[in-house]
């Protein structure tokens, strides 16, 4: 059965007689009639939404994509109508307005849920809309990436935008790819290859990297490489990551270019000798492309992260050592290898037991000591080695933490020193029209970047967070989750 009783409350409240009707209706659990619409839908939906947006009343607008996503998942024949009367344009309309509320401030609990409807919104309209899938990618992807290039915005927000933009992006047709790459397309891509530099996580840099190659064919990705990046070798690299090999490619890109950074790199990256969860060794995922178990020192969101094999299917388990769930950490250093151990808060659930402590032995010409006070901070470091980190004593030596505050001197492996500065303008399309190469920064330079949490839900429970990861970095799940 077909009824028109969403349009109607969505009507109703655009004269005055409140949302609370709606928010009654999204919450039944059960509803057998399919919702129908018409002309009039769309033009009090704009009305509604920006007059809500006039009041900072972020909450109804969320009601109002929830009700936008309601439509297009009961796949009525009306279902192209939105798309054929403008919602795309007018979606992004919404969305660039919701952006700048993000600038202003902290965000507020409803203002990241209407972020979230919005990305909620894109990915049903792009698993149910076939035109509205092609629409997405024009002004809406273009506002999505520059909120992800943003580096005032904050970082789990920019990280969902990422996940939703891949999605999204997984979905083209490789014929999208071959089409001619507008101006304003080439400018994003600049800004998302900006953000490659500073954002100081390794997977986020892969998601970049993900969606740079997503937003271009073959033949493209080797004519832009040297626009999106002055250095020959660098642009190189990038010109050689392969789809069907895409996370050994984008590991060699990624660690060359990070160690072109060299001491301004917010990624460290070094080859482990083995490791162990709780004496259980783990080893490095199956791949015959994947030369070395590689160790990932993320300064941006303060954690460590590496891939595992997973030995019951084809998707490789990440481990991510966060500094909100470390009690501490230690150093012994051998003849033959430093042994870097972890001590966690509480125990994490892991190969069918409880995980409290990562070792990880790395060769003696690895600067770990230094890194992982980058990471997680001179006080977390356990000085005088025991097993229980409730009962350390924290004594952390003058000489250490006076070497600490000096400048580190890291090798690079790759490259000559690079003497090119840092495009220092704001995340925008005025500042990216100024720039036709992205510049690698001066080794005396600071990096900026927004130092805020990686992860909500291991800040909220304190624990290692330990998961499955596929090939690609995208977000399967129909729902988009950001908690701060």
């Amino acid at each position: 059965m077909l009824s028109f009783q969403l349009q109607s409350l969505i009507i109703d409240a655009f004269h005055g007689h409140g949302f609370e009707k709606i928010e009654e209706y999204l919450q039944q659990k059960e509803n057998s009639l399919y919702q129908k619409y018409n002309q009039l839908l769309l033009i009090h939906l704009n009305r509604l939404i920006n007059k809500e947006l006039d009041k900072n009343e972020f909450r109804c607008v969320s009601l109002l994509l929830k009700c936008i996503q309601r439509f297009f998942m009961d796949d009525t024949k009306d279902e192209q109508l939105l798309i054929q009367q403008g919602l795309i344009p007018k979606m992004a309309s919404w969305f660039e307005r919701t952006i700048g509320f993000l600038t202003t401030g902290e965000p507020t609990v409803s203002l990241v849920q209407v972020i979230e409807g919005f990305f909620n919104t894109a990915l049903v309209i792009s698993q149910r809309s076939h035109k509205g899938k092609n629409q997405l990618l024009d002004s809406f992807l273009f506002n999505l990436g520059f909120l992800v290039a943003d580096k005032t915005i904050n970082y789990l927000i920019r990280q969902e935008g990422l996940r939703t933009m891949n999605s999204i992006l997984e979905k083209v047709p490789r014929g999208e790819r071959e089409k001619p790459i507008s101006e304003n397309r080439c400018f994003l891509m600049k800004g998302l290859a900006r953000a490659i530099l500073d954002i100081g996580d390794y997977d986020f840099q892969v998601g970049l990297s993900e969606a740079l190659c997503r937003m271009m064919s073959k033949k493209s990705q080797a004519d832009l490489a040297h626009r999106l990046f002055e250095d020959d070798i660098i642009a190189v690299a990038f010109k050689e990551i392969r789809d069907r090999e895409f996370e050994t490619d984008s590991r060699r890109f990624l660690n060359c270019l990070n160690d072109k950074l060299g001491d301004q790199r917010s990624v460290y990256t070094f080859p482990c000798i083995a490791a162990f969860l709780d004496g259980d060794e783990v080893r490095k995922p199956h791949d015959d492309n994947l030369e070395k178990f590689w160790i990932d020192f993320n300064i941006g969101s303060h954690s460590i992260t590496f891939y595992i094999d997973n030995t019951e299917g084809d998707l490789w388990d990440s481990v991510r050592l966060l500094k909100e769930a470390v009690g501490g950490f230690s150093l012994k250093e051998s003849e033959k290898k430093k042994v870097l151990v972890v001590y966690l808060k509480k125990p994490n659930f892991f190969y069918n037991k409880d995980v409290m402590k990562v070792e990880i032995h790395f060769d003696l010409q690895s600067s770990i000591l230094k890194t992982c006070m980058k990471v997680f901070g001179p006080e977390k470091y356990m000085f005088g080695f025991q097993l229980n980190p409730d009962q350390i004593k924290r004594e952390e030596p003058s000489e250490i933490l006076e070497s600490f505050k000096e400048q580190e001197t890291t090798e690079t492996h790759c490259y000559p020193e690079d003497k090119a500065e840092v495009a220092s303008k704001q995340n925008s399309l005025d500042g990216l029209k100024e720039m036709d190469k992205i510049l690698l920064p001066k080794l005396n330079e600071k990096p900026s970047y927004s130092n805020l949490p990686v992860s909500a839900r291991a800040a909220q429970d304190g624990s290692v967070e330990i998961g499955e990861r596929s090939s690609k970095y995208t977000s399967e799940p129909s729902q988009v989750y950001i908690l701060l």
